[in-house]
């Protein structure tokens, strides 16, 4: 049974009776986020990020979103735009209200990283543009720590593989058997 989280989010394929209204919305998963970083006990860690994932257990391909986003993983890998650009992206003004969902991230930077040619520079740089400019402050935040590797919520995979246990009612990650549908 592979430990790892892209490796785990791969492994996802099961889908649980209910879905909550704000599953997929990326501003749970920032707030999930959030009060992942303001606990020190790692046993609060694991029960938050427990409890978010259980609203995405509806939707497979959601679920391994969150548990990747979580993990501080991006399906896409490198995608193209560097430090300095991102950095001049924090300008973007947010948006007032929550709008941008788990999915809407993940085409995004799948385009990005698709762009190629002529132009793709800019390209890359206006779509990572349009999806700031739909984000709240706070999931600008989270997904710009999240492009350049430093979320720093105190959540490494080892807590976001316990929290996708638990939320899942197995003992540890190395225990658990989804099954794949």
């Amino acid at each position: 049974m592979p430990t790892d989280a892209k490796s785990i989010r791969n492994e996802l394929r099961f889908v649980a009776p209910t879905v909550s209204a704000s599953a997929g919305r990326f501003a749970e998963l920032v707030a999930a986020s959030r009060d992942v970083g303001a606990t020190r006990a790692r046993n609060q860690k694991v029960a938050r990020i427990a409890d978010y994932l259980r609203t995405l257990a509806g939707t497979p391909a959601l679920l391994a979103l969150g548990v990747a986003y979580l993990a501080g993983d991006m399906p896409q890998g490198r995608i193209g735009l560097g430090y300095a650009q991102l950095n001049a992206l924090r300008s973007v003004p947010p948006a007032t209200e929550p709008s941008v969902r788990l999915d809407d991230v993940d085409r995004t930077l799948t385009a990005i990283k698709d762009e190629a040619g002529t132009g793709s520079a800019r390209r890359r740089i206006e779509a990572m543009s349009a999806l700031l400019a739909r984000a709240t402050a706070d999931e600008q935040d989270f997904l710009l720590r999240l492009l350049v590797a430093e979320l720093r919520h105190g959540a490494l995979e080892g807590v976001v593989m316990d929290g996708v246990a638990k939320a899942f009612e197995h003992g540890r990650i190395e225990q658990c058997n989804p099954p794949v549908l």
